[in-house]
């Protein structure tokens, strides 16, 4: 008998643990899901071509960018070089839902847009090779995400 009230008591003790884990993977992954935040990365919007010097140019800034601020930004190149890149870009602006945008600026090469996570636009320049200029840009909006 005493036999089977340890085995009982260690099944009971074992169930207890069982349901104490289910019962923790449960709530952290209710709260996992309660916790994690709608979009809320900054944009950083490009038209861009091979054959624009202008683009060539800016090329090495939005590279430091990109590297910077890589996971933080959301990079986005609308690629007019040829027909067939601006059939791709086309697609891919239009899956993350901002064809019209491109639609209205598609046709002014090295044009860097930055849009806040709610993709109000909040900085533009064309021609600009100065990373700074963008790292401000970035480094607020960043700052403003982090804050709410």
């Amino acid at each position: 008998m005493r036999v089977r009230n340890k085995r009982r008591k260690l099944g009971l003790s074992i169930a207890a643990l069982a349901f104490a884990s289910l019962a923790l993977c449960v709530t952290l992954s209710a709260q996992k899901i309660a916790v994690t935040p709608v979009e809320q990365r900054p944009y950083v919007l490009v038209v861009y071509a091979d054959w624009c010097p202008s683009c060539q140019h800016l090329k090495p800034a939005l590279a430091f960018i990109n590297d910077k601020y890589r996971g933080r930004i959301r990079f986005v190149r609308y690629d007019i070089t040829s027909d067939e890149t601006v059939a791709a870009s086309k697609e891919m602006v239009a899956k993350i839902g901002l064809a019209k945008f491109f639609e209205e600026n598609h046709e002014q090469t090295s044009l860097v847009v930055i849009l806040d996570p709610s993709r109000h636009e909040v900085f533009r320049a064309v021609n600009d090779y100065t990373p700074e200029h963008y790292e401000a840009a970035l480094d607020q909006q960043l700052q403003n995400a982090a804050s709410h």
